[in-house]
């Protein structure tokens, strides 16, 4: 994401999201109420002459703002919509318009209320992840490989992989195992972006095979990878390695893993009966007593609202805040608790 304009003073900036996770940064960032405005398509109004008849009409180019009421996103379409009434343009106002937002697309984004901290966070965390390669995952055993990319907001699946062998009783031979080993390297190709760090994960040897094959055929795919032995295999394999904190090795900087290791790490404490608060009452309560250390929100109860004040409060009594995305399993966890939990500094009376 880059920031071409930045008005506080008007709850105002204007913002080009460049990559999937940008927009999902924008997803999280955009709220009912705010106004959105950026170049769309629409029908052109009927001209005096009725040119324009049913069937005749054209879309044209044109510049809207909308009072959003609705945000959609999904990983897999590569574009966002902003639903609500028109409020300002060259026609239709009071009319429903959907703002399509892809990458490459510049939009202006007005908050009546202003930009909170949180907001310029995101934005900032954004600005920075832009220059942050992605990390990819092969995961990889026995006649199986599932490639997957880490993003801002979670793990993304790009492509599975499956060996000639219909199941692991039968003992795969040298040369199916290396027209398996040919198709991962395929998919690596496929889905690695150029300089991404590489961790490769799984049980067993098939992980240490499959280097050697491909270091002898395409040595360039894996440079750099680091390898770690995991209990699973697929998407298991994954989310165990980010538990054990495995991507600090290979990226810095990475959200979700910082998210895991926080939501780990308050889960750990909960088992043991630890300094934790878990449940807004909790929370909150802890907070107002200064105990809280670090307070965590899940995403969703700051899109919708009650979430803003759990970060604020937090803010006001010098603890740190977080905001932890669901669409990864560690948040999925943490959010099964009710969405909001503090690591405390002493226990509440």
């Amino acid at each position: 994401m880059k920031v071409l304009a930045r008005e506080p003073e008007e709850g105002r900036a204007r913002l080009r999201v460049d990559t999937l996770d940008d927009l999902w940064h924008l997803h999280e960032l955009a709220q009912p109420g705010d106004v959105a405005t950026a170049l769309t398509w629409r029908t052109a109004e009927l001209d005096a002459k009725g040119a324009e008849r049913a069937g005749k009409a054209e879309k044209r180019a044109m510049t809207l703002s909308v009072k959003v009421e609705r945000v959609e996103w999904d990983a897999f379409s590569n574009r966002l919509r902003l639903l609500g009434p028109i409020v300002e343009g060259p026609q239709d106002v009071g009319s429903y318009h959907t703002l399509v937002v892809e990458p490459g697309a510049e939009l202006t984004l007005r908050k009546p209320r202003g930009f909170r901290p949180h907001d310029w966070e995101r934005v900032e965390e954004a600005v920075a992840a832009t220059q942050r390669p992605l990390v990819t995952f092969l995961a990889i055993e026995e006649n199986e490989a599932v490639v997957a990319l880490l993003r801002q907001y979670g793990v993304q699946r790009m492509a599975e992989v499956f060996g000639h062998q219909s199941g692991k009783q039968y003992a795969t031979g040298r040369a199916e195992e290396e027209a398996f080993f040919d198709e991962v390297l395929m998919a690596l190709r496929d889905y690695r972006p150029e300089g991404a760090p590489l961790l490769v994960v799984g049980p067993g040897f098939a992980k240490e095979r499959f280097l050697a094959h491909a270091r002898a055929k395409q040595p360039a795919l894996v440079k750099g990878a680091a390898v770690e032995a995991t209990g699973q295999a697929g998407m298991a394999g994954v989310h165990e390695a980010l538990k054990r904190g495995s991507v600090e090795r290979v990226a810095k900087d990475s959200r979700v893993a910082r998210e895991t290791a926080l939501v780990e790490r308050f889960l750990e404490a909960l088992g043991k009966g630890g300094l934790v608060a878990y449940g807004a009452d909790e929370v909150r309560r802890a907070a107002e007593m200064g105990a809280a250390d670090v307070v965590l929100v899940a995403d969703h109860l700051v899109r919708e609202g009650p979430g803003v004040a759990f970060l604020d409060l937090a803010r006001g009594t010098g603890a740190q805040a977080h905001i932890i995305s669901t669409l990864h399993e560690a948040g999925q966890r943490f959010d099964a608790l009710g969405g909001v939990g503090a690591l405390l500094r002493y226990p509440l009376p």
